[in-house]
C-alpha cells in the first residue's frame, strides 16, 4: 500500500467513522450539503442505478431519503473508507479501485456523483466518469476549490504541521519533559532554553487558528505539563511520540488536499476534456453555502448527450 493509500485507510479508520470530510461546527454534516444531493437525486425514478466515484465513507447516500428506491454503487480506493460504508448501508455494492480506472461497462449508470473526491484521480477521472453514465443521464461532482474556503483552512493547518516540525518542538518538548523528571537543574536550564526559542513561534501560529494539529499539539502538551505531577513520565513522552505520528500524517493528508484543489482554468480543462470525448455542454460553478464567505467547492455538472 502507497503512502497517500495508507494515510487515507488511516484517516477513515480513525477520524471519520460518520463518513464526512466536510463539517460545521458542530461536528456534523451541513445542511446546505444535504439538500444539495437531494435536490438532484431524490427525483430520480425508482431502481435507477447510481455509482458514487471517490465515495470516502458514504456521505452522499447516507442522508438520501429513499436510498432503498435506487441501486446504489461505491467505489473508492480505500477499503476501510468502503467497509465504514457498508457498516450503515449494507445493500451498497462496492469496489476498490481509483476513479480513473473504474471496474464498470460503457453506460452502465443512470446517475454518477462525487463529492471531494474524483479530482484526487486527475482530470482524466471526469472522462473515465462520464463513459460508465448512461446517455441522457448527469454526472454530478462537487470537487475542491482551490483557494476556498477548505483549501485556504487546509492551508493554515497544513503551515501549522509544517512549523512543527520546521522547529523540532516535539523532540525538545521531550527533552523538557525528561529533564523536570530528572530534576537536575543543568538540565532543565538547558531544555528550557532550547524551549524558550521555539515555543513563541508555534504560540503565535496556534494564537491565529481555529483547528488543526499544531493546535492540539500546543494545547495538549501545555496541559499535560503544567500537570505533570498526576502523570508518568513515559505517559507524556508516550503521548508526544504519537502526536509525531499524527503530524506527519497530517502533512501528507493535507498537503494530498491541497493538491487536488481545483483551479478556474483547471475547471475549463475538465470541461473541455469532457466534451472533447462525449460533446455536450459540461458547466461548471462555484458552490457556497450559508455562513461561508468563499465558495466551499466547484460544482459540475453534465448531461451525457
Amino acid at each position: 500500500m502507497n503512502k497517500e493509500k495508507e494515510n487515507w485507510s488511516q484517516y477513515w479508520q480513525k477520524e471519520s467513522a460518520k463518513g464526512e470530510v466536510f463539517v460545521n461546527k458542530d461536528g456534523n454534516k451541513h445542511q446546505g450539503l444535504r439538500d444539495f444531493w437531494r435536490s438532484k437525486l431524490d427525483n430520480l425514478p425508482a431502481a435507477s442505478r447510481i455509482v458514487d466515484l471517490a465515495c470516502g465513507a458514504g456521505s452522499i447516500y447516507a442522508d438520501l431519503e429513499n436510498a432503498a428506491n435506487f441501486d446504489l454503487f461505491a467505489a473508492d480506493y480505500s477499503q476501510s473508507a468502503l467497509e465504514q460504508l457498508v457498516k450503515r448501508m449494507p445493500d451498497v455494492s462496492i469496489k476498490v479501485c481509483s476513479a480513473n480506472d473504474l471496474p464498470y461497462e460503457d453506460n452502465m449508470f443512470d446517475g454518477v456523483v462525487s463529492q471531494f473526491g474524483i479530482e484526487y484521480a486527475g482530470l482524466s477521472a471526469f472522462v473515465e466518469a462520464t463513459r460508465v453514465l448512461k446517455p441522457e443521464k448527469t454526472l454530478v461532482v462537487l470537487c475542491h476549490f482551490q483557494d476556498g474556503f477548505i483549501d485556504s483552512k487546509n492551508k493554515q493547518e497544513l503551515e501549522g504541521a509544517k512549523l512543527v516540525e520546521a522547529l523540532n518542538f516535539i523532540p525538545i518538548a521531550k527533552k523538557v519533559t525528561n529533564a523536570f523528571y530528572a530534576a537536575k537543574e543543568n538540565l532543565i536550564t538547558q531544555a528550557m532554553n532550547e524551549f524558550t526559542s521555539v515555543e513563541p513561534e508555534l504560540a503565535k501560529k496556534v494564537a491565529v487558528a481555529t483547528s488543526g494539529v499544531h493546535v492540539h499539539l500546543y494545547n495538549g502538551f501545555k496541559q499535560l505539563f503544567m500537570n505533570r505531577q498526576a502523570y508518568a513520565k513515559e505517559d507524556i513522552i508516550g503521548w508526544l511520540d504519537a502526536m509525531s505520528d499524527e503530524v506527519s500524517t497530517a502533512i501528507l493528508r493535507l498537503t494530498d488536499m491541497r493538491n487536488a484543489a481545483l483551479s478556474e482554468q483547471q475547471m475549463i480543462d475538465v470541461c473541455d476534456q469532457v466534451a472533447a470525448n462525449y460533446a455536450g455542454e459540461p458547466k461548471f460553478s462555484s458552490f457556497t453555502l450559508s455562513g461561508h464567505e468563499l465558495p466551499v467547492a466547484w460544482h459540475f455538472e453534465y448531461t451525457k448527450p
